[in-house]
């Protein structure tokens, strides 16, 4: 098998930026020894599971992101900050997850339901 080079330094710029942000807000947000204690907490109070968690978070993210790719002018968080954000709690996610259920041939993988949403979402009803 050939050697696998990094021919994409933008890529791997990315990564490190990512990295280096995930490491901070860890520890702020999780416990020590537990990478993923924020979000069982957050799971906890709001009744729910760990991967429920997540894909809020996510969509949280990605709603956002949304409304400024319509033109809004963000207050806080740039738009590349968002996608940073979103690529964090991606990486994230397929760390809980584990690497045993998250491989690089999507040949090799059966994809669940809880892995992956349904799209389009439901539209949800008022109760």
């Amino acid at each position: 098998m050939a050697e696998i080079k990094a021919n994409n330094p933008d890529f791997q710029e990315i990564l490190e930026k990512i990295t280096n942000i995930h490491n901070k807000k860890s520890n702020d947000y999780a416990e020590d020894g537990d990478y993923y204690s924020n979000f069982k907490f957050a799971a906890f109070v709001g009744d729910t599971t760990v991967d429920q968690v997540f894909r809020m978070i996510i969509g949280i993210k990605l709603a956002r992101l949304k409304e400024l790719r319509k033109g809004k002018t963000p207050n806080f968080e740039s738009v590349d900050d968002t996608i940073l954000d979103l690529a964090n709690y991606a990486c994230i996610y397929a760390s809980y997850k584990g690497p045993q259920k998250i491989t690089t041939n999507p040949l090799e993988r059966e994809v669940s339901g809880e892995w992956l949403p349904t799209f389009p979402p439901p539209i949800p009803t008022k109760v």
